[in-house]
């Protein structure tokens, strides 16, 4: 219901009709546009982790012996998700450089994740839960800002289609890690998925500096004949 209440208006020019090709132009830029790039890539490596977070959460309920805890610490995130989406749209920070936003909750969700193994009961655990679930909110709205801003609108559908697919991989890749190395323990299990925030936010910090020293690196002089 809230959806209906934003307000949206429609895009300036219409769309074209998809063609097969505008498929092939996105997975393109996707490896060669470099802030598309940094925001595919880096998201992709995060929800490496957030695909072992349902794994995580059972191996937790069973460590506190507290069965709510199997499907309640990730009602916990997603509900942080939503007050830090509410509270981003309320005050969006960090627009004209969405991927500066994207690096920081990235690494803020690893970060509030890393504390968890050291909570001594559930109840803690679930906060922080919520407080990584606070940060993927802001996360989340700013690679939609970035895909919409830095995709042509000739491949932004494709962009979108592609990137969505590209990390659903990703989660999925993270669970069947996560269920083959339920023996590692719960508490190295979200430490693991803490540092593949940390590691993503890294990857987007090393892409955003090879694109600054591109930018910054002089054009190649040309000859001229006399």
């Amino acid at each position: 219901m809230l959806v209906f209440a934003l307000p949206l208006t429609p895009r300036a020019g219409g769309t074209h009709a998809p063609r097969p090709a505008d498929s092939g132009a996105a997975a393109v830029l996707l490896l060669r546009n470099p802030p598309l790039r940094l925001l595919t890539w880096a998201s992709g490596v995060g929800r490496l982790g957030i695909g072992a977070l349902p794994v995580a959460c059972v191996m937790l309920a069973a460590r506190y012996q507290t069965p709510w805890a199997a499907g309640g610490l990730m009602t916990a995130m997603a509900l942080g998700s939503l007050t830090g989406s509410l509270a981003y749209a309320w005050r969006p920070w960090g627009t004209r450089r969405p991927e500066w936003t994207v690096i920081l909750m990235l690494f803020a969700t690893g970060a509030a994740l890393a504390a968890v193994p050291w909570a001594d009961s559930a109840a803690a655990t679930a906060g922080g839960f919520a407080l990584a679930g606070c940060c993927t909110g802001p996360l989340f709205a700013a690679l939609l800002t970035g895909r919409d801003r830095y995709a042509p609108p000739t491949t932004r559908t494709q962009v979108f289609t592609l990137v969505a697919s590209i990390k659903t991989a990703f989660a999925v890749g993270g669970a069947a890690v996560a269920g083959g190395r339920q023996s590692a323990g719960s508490g190295s299990l979200v430490l693991a998925v803490a540092g593949c925030q940390v590691a993503a936010a890294v990857l987007g910090a090393f892409l955003l500096k090879e694109r600054r020293a591109k930018a910054d690196r002089p054009p190649p002089e040309t000859s001229t004949g006399h």
